[in-house]
């Protein structure tokens, strides 16, 4: 293996990625604005959600409750229903994603020091939304309780005081839970796209016959075409790295050394992906359909919108053949936790595996092809 062979493949492909203003483009800027809609999208903060109200009771009592959950953010006022029905109809209209129904005995229990019951209607047509809505309701209802009860609460300490402490994102914000990870994600898609091409735009352009008679390796080949890729990668993976702390204000609690380490280890794994996709395919669209069979198990089956532990038996160990898989818990380990190499060798045994067999599958085909 010569490195004079090397570079002047590098330097083409360098040339040629930087006369395409189009290829540029895909690698600076798509992936802020993917990270942008992504996360913003994907933030888990549920806010302004529209409350109906059916007060009953209408007391200082009742009008304190309602005013908790307007005070909280996370709700705003609704229709006003005379009734559970009414309330049942608001919703059903969509006019209101929940309710509150206050009875009229509301505010005489509270006075007697007896349990006041009020009903929490959620629309559960969207689950995580409907699961937000009630964790919320219930914390906002048990500290309106805590605060309009306190000799009540005072007269009757429970025998076990369970006290909660969350660890690594005490806020459990879920903008700090998914951006890691969509860091992940968009590199996966940014190299993936970008190296898929290398060899189907030599085909289409005609210049793979002039790479087949030239006394250029196969394995040279596929090094001289992965070192710009893997350049443009990494700039792609500082820009994503410093929007993300700068735009959402994620902690970051780990080693940078560690994590751009990890990075370009996984950064191996799709670009040898892209180079045996772009090997064995003849034509740009066929490379495109390609990206899709690893593209989409690397969002639904990686752990990053729907939890491994609650998947079939079956998915998840079809899990273990996605590479992200591996590197999720790796960004998110680094940014939050703070954890070291100690910590997360096992994945990077993981990730080094995949890409050696990758890039041994591509460096397979391109001796057929040049052969």
């Amino acid at each position: 293996m010569r490195t004079a062979r090397i570079w002047p493949i590098a330097k083409k492909e360098f040339y040629q990625m930087l006369r395409d203003r189009r290829t540029l483009i895909f690698i600076l800027m798509t992936p802020l604005l993917q990270l942008l809609v992504i996360g913003y999208a994907t933030s888990g903060q549920i806010k302004n959600i529209s409350l109906a109200i059916v007060d009953q009771s209408n007391t200082a009592d009742s009008r304190a409750l309602i005013q908790a959950y307007m005070a909280s953010g996370q709700f705003v006022p609704g229709p006003v229903a005379s009734s559970l029905a009414e309330a049942k109809q608001v919703i059903d209209r969509g006019d209101a994603r929940a309710a509150i129904v206050i009875p009229a005995e509301f505010g005489r229990d509270l006075g007697k020091g007896q349990p006041a019951e009020v009903a929490f209607l959620v629309d559960g047509s969207e689950p995580n939304t409907a699961n937000t809505i009630i964790a919320a309701s219930q914390l906002i209802g048990q500290a309106q309780s805590a605060r309009v009860l306190p000799q009540r609460l005072a007269a009757r300490q429970p025998a076990l005081d369970v006290r909660t402490r969350v660890l690594y994102n005490p806020q459990l914000s879920g903008t700090n839970y998914q951006i890691p990870a969509l860091i992940g994600l968009i590199l996966q898609l940014t190299t993936l796209n970008l190296t898929s091409e290398a060899i189907v735009r030599e085909r289409e352009t005609g210049t793979m016959e002039q790479l087949i008679v030239t006394p250029v390796r196969p394995i040279e080949l596929i090094i001289g075409k992965l070192i710009p890729y893997a350049c443009a990668s990494m700039c792609t993976s500082l820009l994503v790295f410093v929007a993300g702390l700068l735009l959402f204000q994620i902690p970051f609690n780990g080693s940078l050394l560690l994590l751009f380490g990890f990075m370009l280890l996984f950064l191996l794994v799709p670009l040898g992906i892209g180079l045996w996709i772009s090997a064995i395919s003849t034509t740009y669209r066929q490379a495109q359909a390609l990206n899709l069979l690893f593209l989409l198990p690397g969002f639904l089956l990686s752990g990053n919108f729907f939890p491994i532990e609650s998947m079939p038996r079956l998915l998840q160990y079809v899990t273990y053949l996605v590479p992200l898989r591996y590197f999720l818990p790796v960004l998110r380990g680094i940014f939050l936790k703070g954890i070291g190499w100690a910590e997360l060798w096992p994945q990077a045994l993981a990730l080094a595996l995949w890409a050696a067999f990758f890039m041994y599958l591509a460096s397979s085909r391109f001796k057929k092809t040049l052969g």
